[in-house]
């Protein structure tokens, strides 16, 4: 049993101090994996989606939804105070402890840290960004960017779907946290004009 206690406190997530690139957090992570040390300049939007992908590819791992943890350095609006962004740090810490020490995470915490945490050369910092979807036709057109909306928008950033007011009570229904803008026209008589027409 003590092995096995040992073999669990191999793999960890440290914060070990933060700074700010414009409105963007930058935390400094140290990820031990097993006798592997490293350490990583790594933007809170960056952590947000990394584990996003992680569990769109593992959803049986369960992992934890690091935006609302993120959530008070998005709600001061790009000016956190010091105290909330050491806050946020310590949140970001002790979730990543419990779950790594999940029965199903466990056995892989080392391949989920390295997926985690990638190499710094490879990393793209991603700010918070304001996203418009403009969609022109008919419900069927509109209904795959609602998936993508809501990704966008879970992932932090400012999304707003433009399409035809007709469309409007469905796309506030369906994509709960974006915004909805007007287009004009009408989408039925879009459809009869391009049936008249053909393609």
């Amino acid at each position: 049993e003590d092995g096995e206690d040992e073999s669990e406190e191999e793999h960890s997530v440290k914060i070990l101090g933060w700074s700010r690139r414009g409105t963007t957090v930058l935390f400094v992570c140290r990820v031990k994996e097993g006798e592997s040390t490293r350490e990583l300049w790594l933007s809170h939007h960056h952590l947000c989606i990394s584990m996003k992908s992680l569990d769109t590819m593992y959803p049986e791992l369960l992992c934890p939804d690091l935006v609302d943890v993120i959530f008070p350095i998005e709600a001061a609006a790009g000016k956190p105070t010091s105290k909330t962004i050491q806050e946020v740090a310590r949140n970001l810490e002790a979730v990543f402890e419990e779950f790594l020490k999940t029965p199903a995470v466990r056995p892989h915490a080392g391949e989920i840290l390295r997926m985690l945490f990638v190499h710094p050369q490879f990393i793209e910092f991603v700010p918070k960004m304001n996203v418009l979807i403009l969609i022109v036709g008919t419900r069927g057109d509109v209904q795959p960017f609602i998936a993508m909306a809501q990704r966008l928008h879970q992932v932090g950033h400012r999304v707003r779907l433009s399409t035809h007011e007709h469309h409007k009570d469905f796309v506030r229904k369906e994509c709960t946290g974006c915004e909805f803008y007007p287009l004009g026209g009408d989408p039925d008589e879009l459809i009869a004009y391009m049936v008249r027409n053909g393609p």
